[in-house]
């Protein structure tokens, strides 16, 4: 025991094996662990995307705050009650220095009676939040279309609503959906309990995925079997697995508190590979 001892703690990894006449020290070398999250993090970095996840998420930080203010009665918002809200909408920085390294978003003044320091949106940025709006309710029947698709490529024709309020922004719809789509149309949708948006009806006049047209192409040429032309992408449980064999289709960023995947081809074609440029630059 008092030879242990004498080991420092680097050796308690190693194996130490004693015989009758001597003792040896035998490292122990381990195997590099070659798993989905090791490649995740050695993976090659893309600078453009990761930037634009960081754009997204203080875009979805800028407009959680300003849904909180906008909720307050008071005319007023003081930076003091602003900072109190730094945990709700994940703010990690000083919420004084957020607001100052931001002049074209937010406003700091002075309210006239009670003398303290209080902020507001900039009219730039209430003008293109209206303006988002706008396009959104313009949009609705695109929504309606979105929607049914989504509740088609659902198994049991079903989603749950709070899974699409969720990712609303992602999918162009409204805030209010509920009333706005789900009520207004009840011939197409429909609330089931105890929080599901249900599909009424199938829509013939979607066209069928490009995957069907595929699909449909390789049994008729080909005569395939209806097995080797009806079967799944063979997707595995571990979707990153998946999303990481095909680097030159996906990329994965792990900027903020989750991974977001981009199709590269998509995004080029949408932006012509061109930076955002955004207002709080």
């Amino acid at each position: 025991m008092l030879v242990l001892l004498r080991f420092p703690f680097a050796f308690l990894n190693e194996s130490i094996s004693f015989g009758h006449f001597n003792c040896y020290i035998q490292k122990r070398w381990k195997k590099p662990v070659n798993s989905a999250q090791t490649r995740l993090e050695n993976r090659a970095r893309d600078l453009q995307f990761d930037k634009l996840v960081r754009q997204i998420k203080k875009l979805k930080l800028i407009l959680r705050l300003h849904e909180l203010m906008s909720q307050r009665r008071a005319s007023h918002t003081s930076v003091q009650l602003v900072s109190r809200w730094s945990n709700v909408v994940g703010l990690n920085v000083g919420v004084g220095s957020f607001i100052q390294k931001h002049p074209r978003i937010f406003e700091v003044y002075t309210h006239p009676v009670k003398r303290n320091l209080c902020c507001r949106y900039s009219q730039e940025m209430l003008g293109l939040i209206a303006e988002e709006a706008m396009v959104i309710r313009e949009s609705e029947m695109a929504a309606v279309q979105r929607l049914k698709k989504l509740l088609m490529m659902s198994r049991t024709g079903r989603l749950n609503a709070h899974a699409l309020w969720l990712v609303r922004t992602e999918f162009g719809l409204p805030d209010d959906f509920r009333a706005s789509i789900i009520n207004k149309y009840p011939e197409t949708f429909r609330l089931v309990l105890p929080d599901s948006v249900e599909l009424v009806d199938q829509d013939d006049s979607l066209p069928a995925a490009e995957v069907e047209k595929w699909r449909e192409s390789e049994y008729k040429e080909k005569w395939l079997s209806e097995y080797e032309t009806r079967r799944d992408f063979n997707m595995t449980a571990n979707l990153r697995e998946l999303l990481l064999k095909h680097p030159g289709i996906f990329y994965i960023s792990t900027k903020g508190n989750s991974l977001t995947v981009f199709l590269r081809e998509k995004y080029a074609k949408a932006f012509g590979g061109a930076e955002l440029v955004t207002i709080w630059q």
